[in-house]
């Protein structure tokens, strides 16, 4: 059987020269994009902090998991200078080889006390896992101890997401959520992209935020 032979006008090709201009613009695009990477880029940073001016509230609420100890400054020097008497930690185990049975939660109230912040004023929340989580682990205890008004502290790169899981957590409630940046903080929106754990950190949040959104929480 013989068979037809393919007639190559058939099928559409697209011209070298098309090619090399695609090229060509691709090129010119990526070079503008990296000669003028300071005027945009620092935007992608800025976007995640969600945080407004401290004011008087019932609680400080510090979230586990970061590491840096900026979270329990933060939230040691709300506390010393009077916004709120009782403070809420966060986090179940941190899973680190021989830290197997110690919490973030744990961890966040020994910091605390370091800096000055009575036991007796700091409850440890140690079923919590995510951000969405401690929303909703928060919410049920808050709305138990009579909380109005809370300072929600937390890295500056997760208070957007973070603000947001507790304010859809908490919509059904009066609880006024104050989300706070903790400050100084080693994470520095203009310049993220300069170091390998600002684009680390952006890149994930941005990964969880999107899943947020199409989603729900991230677990």
């Amino acid at each position: 059987m013989s068979r037809t032979p393919i007639d190559p006008s058939q099928y559409y090709l697209i011209p070298r020269r098309a090619v090399k201009r695609l090229l060509v613009f691709l090129v010119l695009c990526l070079t503008l994009l990296y000669a003028f990477r300071t005027s945009w880029l620092p935007g992608i940073g800025t976007y995640l902090v969600h945080t407004e001016p401290p004011r008087q509230a019932d609680a400080i609420i510090v979230l586990g998991g970061g590491g840096s100890g900026d979270r329990e400054l933060t939230g040691a020097r709300l506390f010393h200078e009077g916004y709120a008497p009782q403070l809420y930690t966060t986090g179940s185990k941190v899973g680190l080889s021989g830290l197997e049975e110690i919490t973030w939660a744990f961890l966040s109230r020994r910091e605390l006390m370091e800096l000055g912040v009575p036991g007796a004023n700091i409850t440890r929340l140690e079923n919590s896992g995510s951000t969405c989580t401690e929303a909703v682990e928060t919410h049920a205890i808050l709305k138990a101890d009579g909380v109005e008004t809370i300072l929600l502290v937390t890295d500056p790169f997760h208070t957007f997401r973070a603000a947001r899981l507790f304010e859809n957590t908490f919509e059904d409630s009066d609880i006024t959520i104050v989300p706070i940046a903790a400050d100084p903080s080693w994470f520095v929106a203009e310049l993220w992209w300069t170091n390998p754990v600002g684009l680390n950190a952006v890149a994930s949040e941005y990964m969880k935020l999107a899943y947020f959104f199409f989603v729900g929480c991230w677990e």
